[in-house]
């Protein structure tokens, strides 16, 4: 009964989120996002995601990571992204190509609950404007609220905050003020899991950037082999 009531609201929100796409404004984007992960001789991992972002400007990006398995939960990776941002005021694109390198590590806590740390540093060529380097902390919360008789299906809560911080003093923007902080994005939703390696996530996210935030819906699909 559940997860045919979370299927309900799911595809409601779907419907609602395509019927309002032309009307995002600074108030409430939304992000499509689909995330495709492979695992290669259990130690070797591929993770795909392919993005567009809607608020007042539009981003499309699609970025890969390779990683391996290390002991204790370890896993390490380095990846890249392309990035084309929209910007309505003034109207202009931005080009970014971007490597990353990552730390995660997934532990449990009191037994039921999944915990994921990533740290994150970045090497951000931009179009306009000179190299600079970011780092991200990002730790995430699962619950599971409700599971299958034979674990097939899962509905899962979700709770996480990612920091943004420069390596140096930056200015984005001739008006803008110099800033180290970049941003902070807090996320609380809902997971459902089925077929064994498909999920779909609805979930609410606000960005605290440094002189105002931002409140996205999220609409993920994440598909495993």
């Amino acid at each position: 009964m559940i997860l045919k009531y979370f299927k309900s609201v799911l595809v409601f929100f779907f419907f609602i989120a395509y019927n309002l796409n032309a009307q995002i404004n600074e108030d409430l984007g939304l992000w499509y996002a689909y995330n495709f992960k492979t695992k290669y001789y259990e130690k070797f991992t591929l993770s795909v995601d392919i993005q567009s972002r809607y608020n007042t400007n539009k981003q499309q990006l699609i970025r890969g990571v390779f990683g391996k398995n290390l002991k204790n939960n370890f896993n390490v990776g380095i990846g890249y992204g392309y990035f084309n941002n929209q910007q309505s005021n003034p109207r202009k694109n931005i080009q970014e190509n971007r490597i990353f390198q990552e730390l995660n590590f997934n532990h449990k806590l009191l037994a039921v609950f999944k915990l994921k740390h990533r740290f994150r540093v970045e090497e951000r060529f931009m179009s306009h404007k000179d190299f600079f380097m970011r780092y991200r902390y990002a730790i995430s919360l699962k619950y599971n609220l409700f599971k299958n008789e034979n674990q097939s299906k899962f509905l899962n809560m979700l709770v996480a905050n990612e920091l943004f911080v420069n390596s140096e003093v930056i200015q984005f923007e001739e008006e803008s003020d110099l800033v180290t902080y970049d941003r902070n994005r807090f996320l609380i939703g809902m997971e459902y899991e089925f077929h064994n390696n498909i999920s779909l996530q609805l979930a609410y996210m606000e960005q605290y950037l440094e002189n105002n935030k931002a409140a996205q819906i999220v609409l993920k699909v994440t598909h495993k082999i």
